[in-house]
Formats: structure tokens, C-alpha cells, sequence
């Protein structure tokens, strides 16, 4: 019977037990879905559906279960014998309340008072751009964001509330506590929120680091949950130019060139002689070659995969992200043309110990993201380091093949006897097309934080950014033509490595006695670059003429070494050593206040001048708190704020306060005249002094929400000074060496922001409107030199030109510098009425056709002494406007973005030096008799004034530009449960650039590009000299959740 009875009970207790019930709202008793069921001590679990209800199996013994949801109060709930389990969940209300990333920490959006920006990763990322900065254009008021260039991979300029400095203007890249060089390297599927400091109130806490603004980056984060949720989420798109050059053909080519050589009194060129089958050009069978054609890489194809997985426990959670991503270029289809990126992500925090209470007392996370990135080989810079630009300015006389290998540069066509310009493809092929380059990227930390009493707590983090790539080329031997030679193939090898360590402690309180909060913040940061590590080789000759060979070691010099010639060096890094504090306090949260004080040792300057300290105080009044408010029902939250404060720049070249000696290659003999000896000499004057730039700033700016939140209102004026500029200043010749940095100027930005939002849900239907304008005027106020300006370098758009760009007292930071002109000289009358003060010609050459140059200082002649201002290359005005709707599954959104108030100065040919290159259409407008223009002068041969850089190269640069369209289905509509595959599924169509309205007769009215100055210095924009134009994109993608 005891057998009998035992074999009958087996199958009783192998039966699974089965809980069901169903989650409400505790303060309207509405379904949640999607609620996390847990049994507690397991991981055990289920969600509920959209009608509230789960349903839980287990063969585990059950006495409680867990349930959690964003925004409500956990729940633990004990269930002894029952199998049907109705609960409510109460609204966290703390938690409900948006919070914001701060330096060093996290506040409610309500209390800060500081002008900061909040953008979700999740809104990024639908957006598909190929960087998180691409995605922020247009939608961030008081951060201008320009691409420097159209290429893949290309780096973005980012400006917040205007450039300060001639150096270094980028802002602070914080990435989960730890500071980069920009955040381009980040898949925007990695990121979970970007928080924007914009005024010196909430960056000052950064100190000498945060002169020109802050970004800080929040990767995604694991969640708590019964079970892991993994999404999916890719696109694959193709690429065209936005709009393309419009080259003269072979015939158009031909007739400009008679007429300028006509112009110019010469004779007749013989162009049978001159250019191969050129009756087939006369005739026009042959219109020559479009080199822009050849080498556009039409629908080049763009697409990203992305896998995030997140999940946890109550005492753990994790988040694990892998990106794919890869872009090939639109230019440059005969090379590697392409972007390919590969990140890898891993997050995790844990709860180590816990009191009775729940109190976490001591915790330990860590952050890892990795990144593996190979850049396009396209050469796209000055004029001469510029594929595109050199594909532009080709003759369209020169055949790309060659007929037979009778030619030197076969497979490709010798250059014409005409105008010896080489084949700008086989050019670029043999020079580029066999690079190989691998980068590296690791940013993470780990941290430990302890809560010893309640409220206060204590925590380390440790950090590291660390870089590290190379590359290898092979170069072939060619000639293609009497300037474009190599006698010998060649290889070589590049690799670089950066290290930076970053440990911060800080201890944190909070306080609340009655209606009185206070929060304390101290403290103490160590910032240590180890290394900087640059090598380079170089080597002739090669054993085997293969490009998979493409090593040293498999070349030997003309001397029959291996030598080859190879150099670099470590720049030995910089050290930062910090004391920081913040103290916050309000009053019911109506009235805050916050100062912050930090202090800054940094090793790039002596010990006299080490220590910098950045002070900022803001205060804010919440209107809405008080009860007389209630009159005006329609405002829902009203909050003014104003804040002072004061930030630092110290990123010069390190040890300008030192004689440091460089050694000249050029050597000099002792005892033996026929052997050099190397030589030690000063690189430059040293200057002790040399300390902080500073920048102050000054902000008032409020917050207004009506119609129960739906319209929501932000406004900021500001005015920011940037004092004691870290320049270097020209050297006198007696000198003997260069200068060192200086703290010698002074800049003023001032300007308004605002943007106005609104959001609204009617049943099935939801819409919304983001409108964001931003207005800044920038104004040199001191340069501490004899001359009160900083001069740009010169050849910028022709060689032989003289510098076009300036700093200067009492003008915007870069402006454009040339001579201005009052139209062209229609006829033979004005042209002989075009006279100085004295009845003298401005030139003995002029005729009707002639530029009418303005004689600013009325001396009665046309010299360098009458340049002056002929461009602004700053919008005074950026705009954004995004519009969304969705309507039972069916969602689209809109964004345009545009610029207003700015210049850009273009010139694609080097007209200086080489008056034989091509030009585009617009040539056509010049003046060709009495009438025809007065804004295009005739053609004249090179050197002629009318060539001189002046106003008529400038252009406006306004533009309003639909740069993202998408429209999609989100079938969690059709979904009949929790469980459904359909529920978090959604497909979609997005379009990148379509459409931009400017009158800007260049490819892309949006140039970030300007030249480095002799120090290195790219503080102007706006520069345009054929650069990699912007391309439009047509995207399919679906994203699904599970």
C-alpha cells in the first residue's frame, strides 16, 4: 500500500503549477502591459499583454512574486496557496520625472538650472545616420554642427554658441565618465542619451576642459526583467550625389580656351598639334571625358546591422551591443572608397551588498566598447591633396586609355601636348588604391560605489581610452606625365598608439530637512595621456611588385639597403590633476540654487601658472510651485533661470614654456668638409608665462509648458567671452626660430536660442512639431600684437594668391579677405572713366570687361591696402524644424535644417598657376559684350587682376535642407498579445538629404573645410576648393524586438 500509495503521488508532484492574474494601475485601474513578472529568487518569469493578464508556469515552489515597470513602484508580492494573482502598481512619481546627465552625476530636468540640451539615443537612432552627430544637425539650437566633408567617415566641426579661440574649439567629449576625442566612433544604436552643456554654469564643474561646451554620452544600460530582450535593428541603402558638377565638355572646353587666348592678344593656338584626334572633337563626335563620371560611384550602397541584447535580475543587470556598419563613397569607385566600422559593447552592474532595507551598499559596474574602423583611401583636403578636386579641373581633351601600349602611362593615356595635366584616375589609383589601414578604439571604465549611511555615497572609477592602428601602402612606378613621375615603386608603413588613463572619486550627499533639499558634490580627478606614439617607413624598390607585399622589409633603397627612411616619435603625453565640489540646494523645489568650483593643475604650464580655478554660480524659480499660478490654468510648468561662470582651455602644444631643441637634418661640417654632422637648434623662443585661456559666460533663459505640457517653450540669451587666447603670433625675422604660444586676445560671442515644442494624441492619432532657432554674432575684441590681427595661410584658393582669411580686432573670427568690387566695366567709356582722385587709370591695361575694383582708401591706386572684408563664413541665424505623426501603425517624421547669414568663397581651379584647367558652366555667364554681366568679368589670361581674390569668388551660402524623411509601419498594431511577433516589428523607408534650396552654385552649401594656418590652426570655414560633396540616400530598414 506504502508503494502503491508513493507511485500514485509521483505524477501529483512532477505537475507544474500555473499562476495567473492580472497587473492594473493602482490610480485608474487600467491594464499595463508589458509589466515584468518575476518569481522572486529565479529567473523565472513572463510579461504581461496589453490587456493586463499573465500567465506564469513552474515546477519551482512559489511563495512571492516580483512585479516591475518603468515608472511605477516595484512590487513584491506574497501569494502563498493562491493560483490567481490581481495586483496594482503605484506610479513611481520620483520616477516618473525626466531626469538629465550633469557633470559628475544626474539631476531632475525640472531643478537644473543650467542651459542644457537632452536628446534621447532611441530618436537618434531613428534617424539612420551614420554618426550620432550627423543625427543632432538641425536639432540642437546653439550647436552647429558641419561636416568636413561629404566623404565616409568624414569627422563632423561641432561649435557651441559660437568659435572662442583660433585653437583647439571643439567641445568636451564625455563618454560614461571618460573623455575622447569626439564620439564619431560610437554607433548611434550604443547610445542611450546625449546631454549637451551649453553654458558655462552647468560645464564649469569640467573646468579647464569645458571652455567650449560639453557632450555627454550615456551608453545603454542593461534592464531588470524576467527574461533577456534582444533587438534587431538594420537598413541597407543607396547612394547618389546630391547635385553634380557641371563640367564644360570636350567643344565648350575648346571655345573657352580660344577665347582667353584670343583675349589675351596671342595666336591662335594649334590645337591638331597640340591634342590627339582633335578633328573629333572639332566636329563634336567626341565630347571628351567627364572625369566626375568616371569616377562617380552611382547607388553606392550604405547598411548597418545592429544587435543589442539587456536583461537582469534585481541585484544584476547587463547590456551586450554589436554594430556593423559600412559605407561605400560615391567618389573614387577605381579605390577603396569605403567606411567599414565594427562596434562592440558590454555594460553591466551589480548590487554586492544590500541591507535589510533594500539600500545598495556597495555596487560595481563596468563599461566596455570596442571599435574596429578601416577609412576610404579618397584624398580630400587642400588643393593638392584632393582626388575630387582634380577630377573638376581636368582637361576633358585627355582620353582616359590609352589606344595601344605605345604610351608611357599605359593602360592610361600620356597627357596632351596642350596643357600636360595628368590622368587624374590613374593618378589616384596608382597612389591610393593599394592602402590597407586598420583602427582601433577601446573606451570602457569600471567603478565601485559604496552607500556606508543613507544618502551618502562614495564612489571610484577608473577609466581608459586607448587607440591604436597602422596602415600600409604600396605605390607602383609610373609617369604620367613630365609632373607626375615615380622611377621607382615604393612601400610604406604607418602606426600610432594613444593611451589615457582617468581616475575619479567623488562623494556625494543629499539632505532634506522639511522643505530645505541639499545636495553635496566633492571631488578629485586624475587624467594621465601616457602615450602618443607616431612611427613612419618608408622604403624603394620592392623585391616583389605585389601590393600583398607591401612591407619594409620587402624593398630595398637606391643604395641597395633595406634602410629605407623611417621616423616618428613619442609626444610623452600631458597630466591633469583636479579638486572639484558642487553644492545644490532648493527650497519644495521652487527655488534653486547651485555653485560649483573647480581647480585645475595641468603640466602644460610651469608651476608658477599650473593652477587654474573655475567658478560658476545659477539659480532658478519655478513659478508653477506657487498657488496664485492656478489662475492661469493653461501653464503648466513655468521655471526662469540665469547662471555666470567661468571655463578653461589648456590644449597647446606641450612644453611652450621650455627651449626645446630639434635637430637639423641639414648638418653642418666640423673638421671634415665632406661629412655633415647633425645639429641641435631651438625650435622656438619659450615663453614661461604662458597660462589659461578663459572662458566666461553669462546666461538667462526660462522654461514654459502649457496645455497640460502639450507646447513646451525654451528660450536662452547668453553672452560669452573668451580672454587671454592661446595663439602663437608671428615671429620676428631677427627671432632666428618660431614663437611660442601666447596668451594675447580676447573674443565675444553673443546670441539667443529657443525652441518651442508640441505634442498631442487624439485616440488613434498622435503628432508633433519641433521648431529650434539659434542667432550668434562673433567679434574679435583684442589681438596682442602690433599688427591686431592673425593672417590665414596664403595659396588657399590659387597658388600665388595672398592670405584670405583673417583674425582681426573688431571683425567676426575667420572672415574672408580681398578686394571688393562695384560690377564689371561694360564698355569703352566707363572704362576710360575708371580713374583715381588724380585722373589717372587704376590699371594701364583696363578695357570694357574689366572687374571694377574698389578703391577703399581713394589713394588712387588698387593695392593690398584696399582689401578689406568680402565675406562671413558664420551663419548668424541656424534653424530645425522636425514634424512626426503616426496614425494606428502608420508613422512618418520630417526634418529640415538650414543656415542662414553666411558666406562661402569657392574657386576649383587654380587659376594662378594653371590656366589650362576646366571650368563649369557657369563660366557662360561672364561678360561677353556691353549687358551680358556685371558680376562675371571677361576671360583674361592668368595674372590678369580680374582673377584677384575678391568679392566676386564669394557667395551666399543660405540654405534650408530636408535632410531626413522617413515613413513607416509599426505592426504592433495588428498584434493580438504581449507574446505576438508582431508586437515590436516595424518596417520603414528613409531618405537622407533629398532635397536643399540655396542658391549656392556649388555642390553643397554646407563647407566646414578651411586650411590650417602655419600653427595649425583651423578657425575659419566656409572654404571651397572642390571638396567631397554631400550625398542623398534612399534607405529600407525594419527593426524588431523580442
Amino acid at each position: 500500500m506504502f508503494l502503491l500509495s508513493l507511485v500514485c503521488s509521483l505524477p501529483m508532484y512532477a505537475q507544474s503549477r500555473v499562476i495567473t492574474g492580472r497587473v492594473l494601475d493602482g490610480a485608474d485601474q487600467s491594464p499595463i502591459p508589458g509589466v515584468n513578472v518575476l518569481v522572486k529568487g529565479t529567473t523565472i518569469g513572463t510579461v504581461t499583454d496589453f490587456d493586463g493578464n499573465y500567465k506564469l508556469s513552474t515546477d519551482e515552489k512559489v511563495t512571492e512574486l516580483v512585479f516591475t515597470y518603468v515608472g511605477y513602484k516595484d512590487l513584491i508580492q506574497q501569494i502563498g496557496f493562491s493560483d490567481v494573482v490581481d495586483i496594482s502598481l503605484e506610479p513611481d512619481l520620483e520616477q516618473l520625472e525626466e531626469v538629465v546627465v550633469v557633470g559628475y552625476g544626474v539631476e531632475k530636468k525640472k531643478l537644473n538650472t543650467g542651459a542644457t540640451l537632452n536628446v534621447k539615443g532611441e530618436d537618434l537612432q531613428k534617424l539612420n545616420t551614420a554618426t550620432a552627430m550627423d543625427g543632432l544637425q538641425g536639432i540642437t539650437p546653439g550647436v552647429n554642427i558641419t561636416k568636413s566633408n561629404g566623404a565616409p567617415g568624414a569627422g563632423t566641426k561641432v561649435v557651441i554658441r559660437g568659435t572662442g579661440t583660433v585653437g583647439n574649439s571643439n567641445p568636451l567629449y564625455i563618454v560614461d565618465g571618460i573623455a575622447v576625442g569626439d564620439i564619431d566612433y560610437l554607433s548611434p544604436a550604443d547610445i542611450e542619451t546625449i546631454d549637451v552643456l551649453k553654458d558655462a554654469a552647468s560645464s564649469a564643474i569640467y573646468g579647464s576642459r569645458a571652455a567650449n561646451g560639453v557632450i555627454l554620452v550615456t551608453t545603454k544600460k542593461g534592464t531588470k526583467g524576467p527574461k533577456p530582450t534582444i533587438s534587431y535593428d538594420m537598413y541597407y541603402g543607396v547612394q547618389q550625389v546630391a547635385k553634380a558638377p557641371d563640367l564644360l565638355n570636350a567643344q565648350e572646353y575648346i571655345m573657352i580656351m580660344n577665347e582667353k587666348n584670343a583675349n589675351g592678344g596671342n595666336a591662335p593656338i594649334d590645337w591638331a598639334k597640340q591634342v590627339t584626334n582633335f578633328n573629333e572633337y572639332a566636329l563634336g563626335t567626341n565630347k571628351g571625358t567627364n572625369w566626375f563620371e568616371e569616377t562617380y560611384n552611382k547607388n553606392a550602397p550604405v547598411q548597418s546591422h545592429s544587435i543589442n541584447m539587456t536583461g537582469g535580475s534585481a541585484e544584476s543587470t547587463y547590456s551586450i551591443g554589436f554594430n556593423y556598419f559600412d559605407q561605400e563613397g560615391i567618389i573614387g569607385k577605381q579605390i577603396n572608397s569605403s567606411f567599414n566600422r565594427i562596434n562592440v559593447r558590454m555594460n553591466t552592474d551589480h548590487v554586492l551588498i544590500k541591507n535589510n532595507a533594500d539600500r545598495n551598499i556597495l555596487k560595481f559596474g563596468q563599461t566596455l566598447n570596442y571599435t574596429n574602423s578601416s577609412k576610404p583611401n579618397i584624398a580630400s583636403g587642400n588643393r593638392y591633396y584632393n582626388d575630387l578636386h582634380n577630377m573638376l579641373v581636368a582637361s576633358p581633351l585627355l582620353p582616359m586609355y590609352a589606344p595601344d601600349n605605345t604610351h608611357k602611362a599605359y593602360p592610361y593615356h600620356d597627357p596632351q601636348i596642350f596643357d600636360q595635366g595628368a590622368n587624374p584616375i590613374a593618378l589616384m589609383e596608382a597612389e591610393r588604391k593599394d592602402i590597407e589601414n586598420k583602427n582601433h578604439q577601446i573606451v570602457g571604465s569600471a567603478y565601485f560605489e559604496v552607500e556606508p549611511i543613507e544618502n551618502l555615497k562614495i564612489k571610484s572609477q577608473f577609466g581608459v581610452n586607448a587607440s591604436y592602428g597602422s596602415s600600409r601602402t604600396y605605390v607602383p612606378s609610373y609617369n604620367y606625365g613630365i609632373h607626375n613621375q615615380r622611377a621607382l615603386d615604393g612601400v610604406k608603413q604607418t602606426m600610432y598608439s594613444n593611451n589615457q588613463w582617468t581616475w575619479t572619486n567623488t562623494a556625494t550627499y543629499s539632505k532634506k530637512l522639511g522643505k530645505h533639499n541639499l545636495t553635496g558634490l566633492l571631488g578629485q580627478e586624475m587624467i594621465k595621456q601616457t602615450e602618443e606614439l607616431k612611427l613612419e617607413g618608408e622604403n624603394y624598390n620592392t623585391i616583389f611588385q605585389d601590393p600583398k607585399f607591401g612591407y619594409l622589409s620587402n624593398a630595398v633603397n637606391t643604395k641597395g639597403s633595406a634602410d629605407g627612411v623611417i621616423k616618428g616619435g613619442d609626444a610623452y603625453g600631458w597630466g591633469l590633476l583636479s579638486y572639484f565640489g558642487r553644492v545644490s540646494y532648493n527650497y519644495n523645489e521652487t527655488f534653486m540654487l547651485t555653485a560649483v568650483l573647480r581647480a585645475d593643475g595641468s603640466s602644460n604650464f610651469l608651476a608658477d601658472d599650473r593652477w587654474g580655478y573655475f567658478p560658476s554660480f545659477s539659480a532658478g524659480y519655478i513659478l508653477t510651485s506657487h498657488d496664485f499660478m492656478e489662475a492661469v490654468p493653461q501653464v503648466t510648468y513655468f521655471k526662469v533661470r540665469g547662471g555666470w561662470g567661468q571655463n578653461g582651455n589648456q590644449d597647446i602644444k606641450k612644453y611652450q614654456y621650455a627651449a626645446t631643441i630639434g635637430f637639423d637634418n641639414n648638418g653642418y661640417p666640423f673638421n671634415d668638409p665632406t661629412q655633415n654632422q647633425p645639429g641641435g637648434v631651438p625650435v622656438r623662443i619659450p615663453n614661461p608665462n604662458v597660462s589659461w585661456e578663459t572662458s566666461e559666460q553669462a546666461n538667462i533663459g526660462f522654461d514654459v509648458n502649457l496645455f497640460e505640457d502639450k507646447l513646451q517653450i525654451t528660450a536662452d540669451v547668453y553672452q560669452k567671452n573668451t580672454k587671454d587666447w592661446l595663439v602663437i603670433p608671428p615671429a620676428p625675422a631677427y627671432y632666428g626660430t618660431t614663437n611660442s604660444f601666447q596668451n594675447g586676445g580676447e573674443i565675444v560671442n553673443k546670441g539667443y536660442e529657443f525652441s518651442i515644442r508640441w505634442n498631442e494624441r487624439k485616440d488613434n492619432f498622435s503628432y508633433g512639431a519641433t521648431f529650434s532657432f539659434a542667432h550668434n554674432t562673433n567679434e574679435v575684441i583684442d589681438i596682442r600684437n602690433e599688427e591686431k590681427l592673425l593672417s590665414g595661410p596664403a595659396n588657399v584658393l590659387s597658388n600665388g594668391t595672398e592670405p584670405m582669411f583673417r583674425a582681426e580686432v573688431g571683425y567676426p573670427l575667420g572672415y574672408f579677405y580681398g578686394f571688393e568690387t562695384a560690377g564689371v566695366l561694360q564698355n569703352a567709356e566707363e572704362a576710360a572713366a575708371y580713374v583715381g582722385p588724380n585722373g589717372d587709370p587704376y590699371f594701364k591695361n583696363q578695357q570694357a570687361g574689366d572687374v571694377r575694383f574698389v578703391d577703399k582708401n581713394n589713394d588712387g591706386k588698387i593695392d593690398a591696402d584696399d582689401r578689406t572684408m568680402i565675406g562671413n563664413p558664420i551663419p548668424s541665424y541656424t534653424l530645425g524644424l522636425q514634424l512626426n505623426a503616426e496614425y494606428k501603425g502608420i508613422y512618418t517624421s520630417i526634418v529640415f535644417t538650414s543656415q542662414l547669414g553666411n558666406q562661402v568663397i569657392r574657386s576649383w581651379r587654380s587659376f594662378s598657376d594653371q590656366p589650362k584647367q576646366n571650368y563649369t558652366k557657369d563660366v557662360f555667364d561672364r561678360w561677353q559684350g556691353e549687358g551680358t554681366s556685371n558680376t562675371k568679368p571677361r576671360l583674361a589670361e592668368a595674372g590678369h587682376q580680374n582673377e584677384w581674390v575678391s568679392d566676386l569668388y564669394v557667395e551666399d551660402a543660405d540654405f534650408v535642407r530636408i535632410s531626413n524623411i522617413t515613413l513607416g509601419y509599426n505592426f504592433s498594431h495588428l498584434a493580438k498579445s504581449s507574446q505576438s511577433p508582431l508586437n515590436n516589428l516595424r518596417v520603414y523607408y528613409t531618405g537622407l538629404n533629398l532635397f536643399t534650396f540655396t542658391q549656392y552654385s556649388g555642390m553643397d552649401p554646407e563647407i566646414g573645410y578651411s586650411p590650417a594656418d602655419s600653427n595649425g590652426d583651423t578657425y575659419s570655414s566656409g572654404i571651397d576648393v572642390g571638396l567631397y560633396p554631400a550625398s542623398k540616400t534612399h534607405m529600407l530598414g525594419l527593426s524588431f524586438k523580442f
